[in-house]
């Protein structure tokens, strides 16, 4: 699962992903990234193997001296129903 975002800031900001407002860093599991191209940052978050306690409101923020913007989005993981025969 991917979440991408594109942010246009000068100066520099930071960006920074949280999942239920705790700070997210990668892990064996967690992958981020951020591409700049001039003024453009293109950032991604990737969580391998989706389970169901990933399930949650996931929000990117980018700041700098001149503000901030953020956007959230949520995440629903259905599991795997069993059938029995």
């Amino acid at each position: 699962m991917t979440f991408e975002a594109t942010v246009v800031a000068n100066p520099q900001p930071q960006i920074l992903w949280s999942k239920e407002n705790t700070e997210m860093t990668p892990t064996d599991r967690v992958t981020i990234t951020t591409d700049q191209d001039g003024n453009i940052y293109h950032t991604t978050l990737t969580l391998n193997k989706v389970e169901a306690e990933d399930a949650g409101t996931f929000k990117v923020l980018a700041q700098n001296d001149q503000g901030e913007a953020s956007i959230s989005v949520s995440l629903l993981v259905k599991s795997k129903s069993a059938f029995t025969s």
